[in-house]
């Protein structure tokens, strides 16, 4: 069994299997005041993630890991999700035709992932763990903790990952994508939250910029709640809900 731990997670994985679990309090690295350093949304990310592997699978074709087995851990409320095994190169790893790979990643993404996500529709805002968990490009805006999941006056919401960098697509020797990973923020938002972070590596110049005109559109989306009289939020029919 082979692996390695970031801030919250850890991940190990043999010839059949990938497991990705929360670190449990007294396994995780201390702040410079002594105490175990929080990552935001750190099990419920874990929970979202299993909810949208299942829920991908049962309502697309787009590839991603089975799931085999999804467990709390512990009392402290962590959790650890077992997958099959996908064997690939993340797209950020390649560099023998990194252009043609990015190119042929691109199109696969535009053409098969984007539409298939796009037709999965809902008028809840937020995840399917029922909470807001936003991309990581707005923790540190003020206030997102404070964020709550809501409701549209329509189906306007549709299914994004959230995270659609290199580094959570898979290829194999053709450049054919096989698997895509790390589902953890992904959930029901207008299509504009799925920044083309596919196009770029995190270590390319630019990375950074991709998209960051729009965060305070995303901001702003996230800060409010559709308000509307009474009588109308009465008259919902049931074909909108």
């Amino acid at each position: 069994m082979q692996g390695w731990t970031v801030a919250d997670r850890c991940f190990t994985y043999d010839d059949e299997t990938f497991t990705k679990r929360d670190l449990l309090e007294s396994e995780r690295p201390t702040g410079w005041q002594g105490h175990p350093v929080k990552t935001p949304w750190s099990s419920v990310r874990l929970q979202n993630e299993h909810a949208a592997l299942a829920f991908i699978r049962d309502n697309t074709t787009i590839p991603v890991p089975k799931i085999l087995e999804f467990k709390s851990i512990s009392s402290e409320g962590t959790y650890q999700l077992k997958m099959e095994r996908v064997y690939g190169t993340p797209l950020s790893k390649i560099r023998a035709g990194k252009e043609q790979a990015t190119k042929a990643v691109d199109e696969y993404i535009t053409q098969f992932v984007l539409p298939q996500l796009h037709s999965l529709r809902s008028r809840n805002v937020g995840a399917l763990t029922g909470d807001i968990i936003p991309p990581m490009r707005l923790w540190g805006q003020p206030g997102s903790r404070q964020w709550t999941p809501w409701k549209s006056w329509s189906k306007t919401n549709v299914f994004v990952h959230n995270d659609l960098g290199q580094q959570n697509i898979l290829v194999d020797d053709n450049f054919n994508v096989v698997g895509i990973v790390d589902w953890e923020c992904s959930g029901f938002y207008p299509d504009y939250f799925e920044a083309p972070l596919w196009t770029k590596s995190l270590d390319d110049e630019g990375y950074f910029d991709i998209d960051a005109h729009n965060i305070p559109r995303l901001v702003e989306f996230l800060s409010q709640r559709e308000r509307r009289p009474l009588w109308l939020r009465d008259s919902i029919l049931s074909s909108f809900l």
